[in-house]
Protein backbone atom coordinates (compact mmCIF):
# COMPACT_ATOMS: atom_id res chain seq x y z
CA UNK A 1 0.00 0.00 0.00
CA UNK A 2 2.65 2.51 0.90
CA UNK A 3 5.28 1.49 -2.02
CA UNK A 4 1.82 2.18 -4.17
CA UNK A 5 1.07 5.60 -2.82
CA UNK A 6 4.88 6.36 -3.35
CA UNK A 7 4.47 5.18 -6.94
CA UNK A 8 1.66 7.32 -7.78
CA UNK A 9 3.73 10.50 -6.01
CA UNK A 10 6.56 9.49 -8.02
CA UNK A 11 4.38 9.79 -11.31
CA UNK A 12 3.11 13.09 -10.64
CA UNK A 13 6.22 14.84 -9.96
CA UNK A 14 6.75 17.53 -12.87
CA UNK A 15 9.69 16.91 -14.91
CA UNK A 16 12.12 20.00 -15.63
CA UNK A 17 11.54 21.08 -19.39
CA UNK A 18 13.53 20.24 -21.88
CA UNK A 19 15.73 22.41 -23.21
CA UNK A 20 14.28 24.78 -26.19
CA UNK A 21 17.18 23.93 -28.86
CA UNK A 22 13.83 23.36 -31.37
CA UNK A 23 12.33 26.70 -30.38
CA UNK A 24 10.47 28.12 -33.41
CA UNK A 25 11.96 31.37 -35.22
CA UNK A 26 10.43 34.23 -33.84
CA UNK A 27 8.45 36.54 -35.89
CA UNK A 28 10.89 39.15 -36.40
CA UNK A 29 13.29 36.39 -37.41
CA UNK A 30 10.96 34.90 -39.64
CA UNK A 31 10.66 38.43 -41.18
CA UNK A 32 13.86 38.95 -41.53
CA UNK A 33 14.27 35.27 -43.30
CA UNK A 34 12.12 36.58 -45.96
CA UNK A 35 13.32 39.67 -46.90
CA UNK A 36 16.50 38.05 -47.25
CA UNK A 37 15.03 35.76 -49.65
CA UNK A 38 12.70 37.59 -51.26
CA UNK A 39 15.05 40.88 -52.01
CA UNK A 40 17.27 38.19 -54.10
CA UNK A 41 14.62 38.39 -56.71
CA UNK A 42 14.95 41.66 -57.58
CA UNK A 43 18.64 41.83 -59.24
CA UNK A 44 17.34 39.22 -61.72
CA UNK A 45 13.99 41.41 -62.47
CA UNK A 46 16.48 44.44 -62.52
CA UNK A 47 19.24 42.75 -64.84
CA UNK A 48 16.52 41.40 -67.50
CA UNK A 49 15.32 44.97 -67.10
CA UNK A 50 18.45 46.86 -67.59
CA UNK A 51 19.29 44.48 -70.77
CA UNK A 52 15.80 45.63 -72.28
CA UNK A 53 15.97 49.06 -72.20
CA UNK A 54 18.57 48.96 -75.00
CA UNK A 55 15.25 48.12 -77.41
CA UNK A 56 11.88 48.99 -75.13
CA UNK A 57 10.79 51.80 -73.25
CA UNK A 58 11.03 51.18 -69.48
CA UNK A 59 6.95 52.06 -69.07
CA UNK A 60 6.33 49.21 -72.07
CA UNK A 61 8.75 46.45 -69.93
CA UNK A 62 7.42 47.32 -66.32
CA UNK A 63 3.99 46.99 -67.39
CA UNK A 64 4.72 43.79 -69.11
CA UNK A 65 6.09 43.07 -66.10
CA UNK A 66 2.82 43.75 -64.39
CA UNK A 67 0.69 41.56 -66.66
CA UNK A 68 2.68 38.59 -65.94
CA UNK A 69 2.49 39.20 -61.89
CA UNK A 70 -1.08 39.72 -62.80
CA UNK A 71 -1.31 36.02 -64.60
CA UNK A 72 0.69 34.59 -61.23
CA UNK A 73 -1.62 35.47 -58.96
CA UNK A 74 -4.91 35.22 -60.77
CA UNK A 75 -4.89 31.30 -60.08
CA UNK A 76 -5.54 32.45 -56.25
CA UNK A 77 -8.49 33.78 -57.07
CA UNK A 78 -10.50 31.13 -58.59
CA UNK A 79 -12.53 30.37 -55.73
CA UNK A 80 -15.66 32.47 -53.87
CA UNK A 81 -13.37 32.70 -50.95
CA UNK A 82 -10.37 33.50 -52.34
CA UNK A 83 -12.48 36.49 -54.06
CA UNK A 84 -13.86 37.63 -50.66
CA UNK A 85 -10.46 38.79 -49.30
CA UNK A 86 -10.33 41.40 -52.26
CA UNK A 87 -12.62 43.47 -50.15
CA UNK A 88 -10.41 45.68 -47.84
CA UNK A 89 -11.61 48.76 -45.74
CA UNK A 90 -8.46 50.59 -46.82
CA UNK A 91 -8.64 51.67 -50.65
CA UNK A 92 -7.06 54.29 -50.02
CA UNK A 93 -4.09 53.18 -48.86
CA UNK A 94 -3.95 50.81 -51.20
CA UNK A 95 -3.78 52.97 -53.93
CA UNK A 96 -1.06 55.04 -52.29
CA UNK A 97 1.34 52.01 -51.74
CA UNK A 98 0.25 51.01 -55.70
CA UNK A 99 1.72 54.15 -56.41
CA UNK A 100 4.36 54.49 -54.72
CA UNK A 101 5.86 50.78 -56.42
CA UNK A 102 5.22 52.06 -59.70
CA UNK A 103 7.27 55.37 -59.17
CA UNK A 104 10.09 53.28 -57.53
CA UNK A 105 9.87 50.33 -60.08
CA UNK A 106 9.49 52.53 -63.19
CA UNK A 107 12.27 55.27 -61.84
CA UNK A 108 14.80 52.22 -60.86
CA UNK A 109 14.40 50.64 -64.33
CA UNK A 110 14.85 54.19 -66.25
CA UNK A 111 18.03 54.53 -63.55
CA UNK A 112 19.45 51.15 -65.10
CA UNK A 113 19.50 52.47 -68.28
CA UNK A 114 22.86 54.84 -68.03
CA UNK A 115 24.53 53.48 -64.34
CA UNK A 116 25.95 49.76 -63.44
CA UNK A 117 23.37 47.47 -61.56
CA UNK A 118 25.21 47.06 -58.61
CA UNK A 119 25.25 50.98 -58.56
CA UNK A 120 22.08 51.31 -58.93
CA UNK A 121 21.01 48.65 -56.36
CA UNK A 122 23.91 49.93 -53.66
CA UNK A 123 21.64 53.91 -54.05
CA UNK A 124 18.38 51.66 -53.73
CA UNK A 125 19.77 50.12 -50.50
CA UNK A 126 19.49 53.62 -49.10
CA UNK A 127 15.57 52.45 -48.83
CA UNK A 128 16.99 51.19 -45.31
CA UNK A 129 17.74 54.48 -43.61
CA UNK A 130 14.50 56.21 -44.95
CA UNK A 131 12.22 53.13 -44.03
CA UNK A 132 14.03 53.71 -39.86
CA UNK A 133 13.18 57.15 -39.95
CA UNK A 134 10.16 56.74 -41.54
CA UNK A 135 9.02 53.54 -39.31
CA UNK A 136 10.04 55.73 -36.31
CA UNK A 137 8.63 59.30 -37.00
CA UNK A 138 5.14 57.49 -38.55
CA UNK A 139 4.17 54.18 -37.21
CA UNK A 140 5.77 55.20 -33.81
CA UNK A 141 7.68 51.69 -33.79
CA UNK A 142 10.63 51.75 -31.50
CA UNK A 143 14.17 51.83 -32.78
CA UNK A 144 16.99 51.56 -30.52
CA UNK A 145 20.84 52.70 -30.59
CA UNK A 146 21.99 49.37 -31.91
CA UNK A 147 19.58 49.25 -34.81
CA UNK A 148 20.27 53.58 -35.51
CA UNK A 149 23.87 52.70 -35.67
CA UNK A 150 23.99 49.27 -37.86
CA UNK A 151 21.97 50.93 -40.45
CA UNK A 152 23.68 54.11 -40.18
CA UNK A 153 27.21 52.00 -40.50
CA UNK A 154 25.09 50.16 -43.12
CA UNK A 155 24.38 53.00 -44.84
CA UNK A 156 28.71 54.29 -45.15
CA UNK A 157 29.05 50.83 -46.49
CA UNK A 158 26.70 51.45 -49.46
CA UNK A 159 28.44 54.98 -49.65
CA UNK A 160 31.84 53.08 -50.21
CA UNK A 161 30.38 50.94 -52.94
CA UNK A 162 29.20 53.98 -54.68
CA UNK A 163 32.29 56.10 -54.36
CA UNK A 164 34.09 55.01 -57.92
CA UNK A 165 30.52 55.87 -60.12
CA UNK A 166 29.72 59.11 -57.63
CA UNK A 167 32.24 61.19 -58.85
CA UNK A 168 29.49 63.62 -60.58
CA UNK A 169 25.93 63.10 -59.46
CA UNK A 170 23.50 63.14 -62.21
CA UNK A 171 20.45 62.76 -63.01
CA UNK A 172 20.36 59.04 -63.66
CA UNK A 173 22.00 58.53 -59.58
CA UNK A 174 18.99 60.92 -58.34
CA UNK A 175 16.34 58.45 -60.27
CA UNK A 176 18.10 55.70 -58.24
CA UNK A 177 17.61 57.50 -55.00
CA UNK A 178 13.81 58.71 -56.05
CA UNK A 179 12.95 55.24 -56.23
CA UNK A 180 14.96 54.58 -52.75
CA UNK A 181 12.96 56.75 -51.19
CA UNK A 182 9.49 55.30 -52.32
CA UNK A 183 10.36 52.10 -51.48
CA UNK A 184 10.73 53.39 -48.11
CA UNK A 185 7.12 54.81 -47.86
CA UNK A 186 5.62 51.82 -49.87
CA UNK A 187 7.28 49.38 -47.02
CA UNK A 188 6.21 51.30 -44.15
CA UNK A 189 2.81 51.13 -46.14
CA UNK A 190 2.77 47.51 -46.22
CA UNK A 191 3.48 47.13 -42.68
CA UNK A 192 0.12 49.50 -41.65
CA UNK A 193 -2.09 47.34 -44.60
CA UNK A 194 -0.67 43.84 -42.63
CA UNK A 195 -2.62 44.97 -39.61
CA UNK A 196 -5.93 43.99 -41.76
CA UNK A 197 -5.04 42.97 -45.12
CA UNK A 198 -2.87 39.93 -46.60
CA UNK A 199 -0.49 39.34 -48.58
CA UNK A 200 -2.43 38.03 -51.82
CA UNK A 201 -4.72 40.88 -51.47
CA UNK A 202 -1.71 43.98 -51.53
CA UNK A 203 -0.26 42.11 -54.17
CA UNK A 204 -3.42 41.85 -56.34
CA UNK A 205 -4.19 45.75 -56.03
CA UNK A 206 -0.79 46.66 -56.66
CA UNK A 207 -0.52 44.26 -60.05
CA UNK A 208 -3.89 45.61 -60.69
CA UNK A 209 -3.06 48.97 -60.62
CA UNK A 210 0.19 49.44 -62.27
CA UNK A 211 -1.46 47.00 -65.32
CA UNK A 212 -4.21 50.16 -65.24
CA UNK A 213 -2.30 53.19 -64.70
CA UNK A 214 0.45 52.33 -67.53
CA UNK A 215 -1.69 51.13 -70.48
CA UNK A 216 -2.96 54.23 -71.97
CA UNK A 217 0.91 55.12 -72.73
CA UNK A 218 0.84 52.34 -74.64
CA UNK A 219 -0.30 52.85 -77.65
CA UNK A 220 2.31 55.70 -77.72
CA UNK A 221 5.58 53.91 -76.29
CA UNK A 222 4.96 49.95 -78.33
CA UNK A 223 7.91 48.48 -79.98
CA UNK A 224 7.33 45.01 -81.32
CA UNK A 225 8.86 42.44 -79.03
CA UNK A 226 11.21 39.29 -80.07
CA UNK A 227 11.05 35.82 -78.74
CA UNK A 228 14.16 36.17 -76.96
CA UNK A 229 12.62 39.70 -75.34
CA UNK A 230 9.37 37.75 -74.28
CA UNK A 231 11.74 34.97 -72.47
CA UNK A 232 13.52 37.90 -70.62
CA UNK A 233 9.82 39.93 -69.94
CA UNK A 234 8.24 36.19 -68.20
CA UNK A 235 11.39 36.33 -65.98
CA UNK A 236 11.48 39.12 -65.27
CA UNK A 237 7.81 39.15 -63.97
CA UNK A 238 8.30 36.18 -62.58
CA UNK A 239 11.07 37.29 -60.06
CA UNK A 240 9.19 40.69 -59.33
CA UNK A 241 6.31 38.94 -58.37
CA UNK A 242 8.44 36.73 -55.85
CA UNK A 243 10.14 39.53 -54.70
CA UNK A 244 6.92 41.40 -53.50
CA UNK A 245 5.45 38.58 -52.42
CA UNK A 246 7.91 37.77 -49.91
CA UNK A 247 8.68 41.54 -48.93
CA UNK A 248 5.01 41.74 -48.11
CA UNK A 249 5.20 38.35 -46.15
CA UNK A 250 8.18 39.39 -43.95
CA UNK A 251 6.74 42.75 -42.80
CA UNK A 252 3.88 40.61 -41.63
CA UNK A 253 5.95 39.15 -39.32
CA UNK A 254 8.53 42.40 -38.55
CA UNK A 255 8.63 46.31 -38.20
CA UNK A 256 9.87 47.33 -41.35
CA UNK A 257 12.92 49.01 -39.40
CA UNK A 258 13.83 45.59 -38.76
CA UNK A 259 13.19 43.89 -41.84
CA UNK A 260 14.50 46.94 -43.93
CA UNK A 261 18.17 46.59 -43.81
CA UNK A 262 18.12 43.03 -44.99
CA UNK A 263 17.97 45.04 -48.44
CA UNK A 264 21.78 44.36 -48.80
CA UNK A 265 20.82 40.34 -49.80
CA UNK A 266 20.22 42.14 -53.24
CA UNK A 267 23.18 43.93 -53.51
CA UNK A 268 25.22 40.58 -53.19
CA UNK A 269 23.10 39.10 -55.72
CA UNK A 270 23.20 42.02 -57.70
CA UNK A 271 26.71 41.68 -57.55
CA UNK A 272 27.13 38.31 -58.61
CA UNK A 273 24.76 39.14 -62.09
CA UNK A 274 26.70 42.37 -62.96
CA UNK A 275 29.74 40.07 -62.81
CA UNK A 276 28.48 36.90 -64.64
CA UNK A 277 26.09 39.00 -67.60
CA UNK A 278 27.29 42.33 -67.97
CA UNK A 279 31.20 42.14 -67.05
CA UNK A 280 30.97 44.87 -64.18
CA UNK A 281 32.85 43.73 -61.26
CA UNK A 282 33.50 46.07 -57.94
CA UNK A 283 36.40 47.34 -57.25
CA UNK A 284 38.37 47.06 -54.27
CA UNK A 285 36.58 49.57 -52.64
CA UNK A 286 33.32 48.08 -53.66
CA UNK A 287 34.61 45.17 -51.93
CA UNK A 288 35.27 46.54 -49.09
CA UNK A 289 31.81 48.27 -48.72
CA UNK A 290 29.91 45.47 -49.50
CA UNK A 291 31.61 43.70 -46.51
CA UNK A 292 30.86 46.38 -44.61
CA UNK A 293 26.91 46.49 -45.36
CA UNK A 294 27.05 42.70 -44.82
CA UNK A 295 28.39 43.13 -41.41
CA UNK A 296 25.58 45.26 -40.02
CA UNK A 297 22.80 43.23 -41.36
CA UNK A 298 24.70 40.04 -39.25
CA UNK A 299 24.88 42.35 -36.55
CA UNK A 300 21.09 43.59 -36.54
CA UNK A 301 20.15 39.44 -37.30
CA UNK A 302 22.57 38.62 -33.49
CA UNK A 303 20.44 41.58 -32.18
CA UNK A 304 17.17 39.75 -32.85
CA UNK A 305 18.43 36.58 -31.40
CA UNK A 306 19.31 37.69 -28.14
CA UNK A 307 15.82 39.42 -28.03
CA UNK A 308 14.14 36.35 -28.82
CA UNK A 309 15.96 34.24 -26.55
CA UNK A 310 14.87 36.63 -23.76
CA UNK A 311 11.43 36.91 -25.05
CA UNK A 312 9.28 34.85 -22.62
CA UNK A 313 7.42 31.45 -24.07
CA UNK A 314 3.90 31.66 -25.23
Amino acid sequence: MGRHRHGRHHRRRPLPPAPRTGRPMSGHLRGIAYMAFGVSFFPVADATSKYLTGDYEPAQILWLRYLVQLLFIAPFFLSAPRRQSLRTRRPGLHLLRAALTLVATIAFIASLSRIPLVEGVSILFSCAFFAVALSALVLREHVGVHRWSAVVVGFAGVLVVMRPGMGIVDWWAIFALLSAFSTAVYQVATRKLSETDGAVTQFFYVTIFGCIALAPAMPFLWAPMSEEAWLYIVAAGMAGGLGHWFMIKSLEHAPASVVAPFNYTQIVAATAIAALWFGELPDGWGVLGLAIVIASGLYIARRERLHAKRAPSP
